[in-house]
């Protein structure tokens, strides 16, 4: 009997670090983004068309990491919009994926939203919110909770959908509606 309420109790622990992790993680966004002034600002966000013209790497990666969150994540708290940038930064990093934003976001079957056209975003309070959500993930300014959070995860799908590939993964979190894998 003591054996079997031992892993009950430590899977508790567990859940209950968790959470404080999360709990942790989430005020520190708020506040940081309570002191950027460009969510309070009304900075124009930059669109597709006027990016194409641009040479800057780090706006096109800006703008894609934001437009995947929106389309993948916009309907999700804060932290389930950064949970899906982190993944697709962590894409970036992995030998199997293309090696800029837009090319792992723009990869066939890959991200439901994206189907080789882009429409913009009509929701512009959350779409600013993606923008900054994902300038704070490429300047570094989030915190390490959620990036160690996600144990390096490079997939993930909605909740209400069963993908075959999870076969092969291994789950990490779920946060909001997405659940996060790992190879």
């Amino acid at each position: 009997m003591k054996g079997e309420t031992a892993p009950t109790n430590q899977k508790g622990a567990n859940m209950q670090t968790l959470l404080k992790r999360v709990q942790v993680f989430v005020l520190v966004i708020l506040m940081s983004l309570s002191t950027i002034p460009a969510v309070h600002a009304k900075e124009k966000v930059p669109t597709l068309a006027e990016l194409t013209t641009t040479k800057d790497s780090s706006k096109i990666d800006h703008y894609w990491l934001a437009m995947n969150m929106y389309y993948e994540a916009g309907h999700e708290p804060l932290i389930g919009k950064i949970a899906v940038g982190v993944v697709t930064l962590n894409r970036v990093r992995d030998s199997r994926f293309p090696k800029s934003v837009k090319a792992v976001v723009t990869e066939p079957n890959q991200f439901s939203w994206y189907n080789g056209q882009v429409k913009a975003p009509t929701n512009m309070k959350i779409w600013k919110e993606c923008y900054e959500a994902a300038r704070l993930l490429l300047t570094n300014r989030v915190g390490n909770d959620i990036i160690s959070l996600l144990e390096g995860a490079t997939y993930f799908h909605a909740s209400y959908v069963s993908p075959s590939w999870k076969k092969n993964k291994v789950k990490v979190v779920q946060i909001g509606d997405h659940i996060f894998y790992k190879p």
